[in-house]
């Protein structure tokens, strides 16, 4: 029988993912992950689901919800401040989000309305990321310096060296824009604006998932830009986690992949060069409290909402309000892994290498 673990796993650790978008409605609550993944087989899982309506009007702090979700939250700051292109800080963040979630986005919305489950499975620095429904697997071994893709319906896998320097050609240098023509009009002259952050964690009731003990935490963040002159924009900008964390560790990556040129990033994303390049400098004020969330822990649930105006309008709405974007992440099946389960990290004797 496999094993339960309640703190740090002896050996290794596997449990099985459940991540989709929730739109304009309240998630589940924790506690369904079994009933979630069952209904991923269902009549009604399988029937089409209409693409969600586009939000307009989120002005510049478009850029805001990228740095939100990949760490960056000072650059999240300075970019929201002067980001005057983007007009969708929802449809923005999707495509972030579909990188994160290695899946291309092009009709992929809707799967991820649905659901997409993966089984993690960890051991001794190697990693193995099933996706159950496409039948494919991805194992990572950064000692041996192996990438390792398995095609399980068709018993076929690839192996590459993820940190070797690749033949590519090197990417088009940047070039200066032609200059505009007397119907382009002049920019905005720089402005200043007030962003004020609250971050506002609450602890909740202690809940025990999956068999295992959790403690739940409500993490509300918030940015709101006003009194904006010359380029800068008001608006508003909110996102709000509600996370269930067991005693477990969360596992880390542990092969990173081969480091991409420097000239492979626009040098539009260096916060400085926001900043520079918009010209609006806003003044920042912040104000944070509650105890600090076990970041370092494995989520059993996880809930992300955002949701933004622009100009002075209200406050960013709850999670599960209309026109609310929620991503959803469920874990279960969690049990440890022994020496006796290596096997889950080598090619199959009967698979045939391709290409």
């Amino acid at each position: 029988m496999p094993t339960l673990p309640q703190a740090a796993p002896s050996s290794g650790l596997q449990y099985d993912e459940l991540v989709r978008v929730v739109i304009g409605a309240t998630p589940p609550a924790p506690g369904n992950f079994q009933a979630d993944v069952a209904a991923l087989s269902s009549p009604a899982a399988l029937a089409e689901t209409p693409a969600p309506k586009k939000h307009r009007g989120f002005g510049n702090l478009g850029a805001l919800a990228g740095g939100i979700l990949s760490g960056n939250a000072a650059g999240a700051l300075a970019g929201a401040a002067t980001d005057a292109v983007v007009g969708n800080a929802i449809d923005a963040q999707a495509d972030r989000m579909t990188a994160a979630f290695g899946v291309a986005f092009a009709g992929a919305l809707r799967g991820l309305t649905q659901g997409r489950l993966e089984r993690h499975s960890f051991y001794a620095g190697w990693e193995r990321v099933d996706d159950l429904a496409a039948q494919t697997a991805t194992i990572r071994k950064c000692d041996l310096h192996q990438l390792i893709t398995l095609d399980l319906a068709k018993k076929t896998y690839t192996i590459v060296d993820p940190t070797a320097v690749t033949s590519e050609p090197s990417p088009a240098k940047h070039e200066k824009p032609p200059p505009p023509d007397a119907a382009t009009p002049a920019p905005q002259a720089p402005g200043t604006a007030v962003v004020e952050f609250k971050n506002v964690v609450t602890p909740l009731s202690p809940r025990k998932l999956e068999g295992l003990d959790t403690t739940g935490y409500d993490d509300a963040v918030t940015f709101a830009m006003t009194q904006a002159t010359g380029s800068c924009r008001n608006g508003s900008f909110g996102v709000r986690s509600r996370s269930y964390y067991s005693r477990l560790p969360q596992p880390q990556l542990v092969c990173p992949m081969a480091a991409m040129p420097r000239q492979h990033y626009p040098d539009a994303a260096q916060p400085k060069e926001f900043v520079a390049s918009g010209g609006c400098r806003p003044s920042f004020t912040a104000h944070s409290s509650g105890p600090v969330p076990p970041a370092g822990n494995l989520a059993l649930y996880s809930t992300i909402a955002m949701s933004g105006s622009s100009g002075n309008g209200p406050a960013p709405a709850p999670s599960g309000s209309p026109g609310s974007f929620v991503f959803l992440t469920e874990r279960g099946n969690v049990h440890s892994l022994t020496a006796a389960n290596t096997s889950l990290f080598e090619i199959p004797t009967d698979f045939t290498k391709v290409p």
